[in-house]
């Protein structure tokens, strides 16, 4: 593996935004290329009090500007420094279940949704990252280790 460590560069990324945009809150991490742990990422930060985001990349140890850009598109919330299982350890936490590779890091977020104990989850991919639906996802959960496929709706 690469030894990268996403949480040490999320509190980077969040140091950096913060200095130039004192109300961020980092909300969403993206790989730059299909890799199980990516050498890039993008950084998104919601700006409190305005419809806007700031991001800023990562590239193979080099940082990019802070950046504003208009409003993330979805339903995306929440402080994704509260994660604590690293890319890394995610991976390994889905070999373990019983998932093989090929699996690729897609994001990191944390989607608004009805369950109210949801926590920001890491979104791996076995073939590609641009799949509309999350049948084609793994996911695994930031703060507790728990590997899932999206859960189904119920019917009826």
């Amino acid at each position: 593996m690469s030894e990268i460590s996403l949480l040490a560069l999320m509190r980077e990324a969040t140091r950096r935004v913060e200095m130039e945009i004192e109300s961020a809150m980092l909300i969403q991490v993206t790989g730059g290329e299909l890799a199980p742990v990516p050498t890039s990422f993008q950084f998104t930060f919601k700006i409190a009090g305005e419809n806007a985001t700031a991001v800023i990349t990562y590239e193979q140890g080099s940082w990019g500007s802070v950046v504003r850009r208009g409003p993330i598109l979805g339903l995306v919330f929440d402080d994704l420094l509260r994660c604590e299982i690293d890319i890394e350890e995610a991976i390994e936490l889905i070999r373990k279940a019983g998932y093989e590779d090929p699996v690729y890091m897609c994001g990191l977020f944390q989607a608004l949704t009805r369950v109210p104990t949801i926590y920001p989850r890491y979104n791996f991919t076995p073939d590609n990252c641009g799949w509309n639906t999350s049948d084609h996802y793994i996911f695994v959960d930031a703060v507790t280790g728990e590997v899932l496929l999206f859960p189904e709706e119920e019917e009826g």
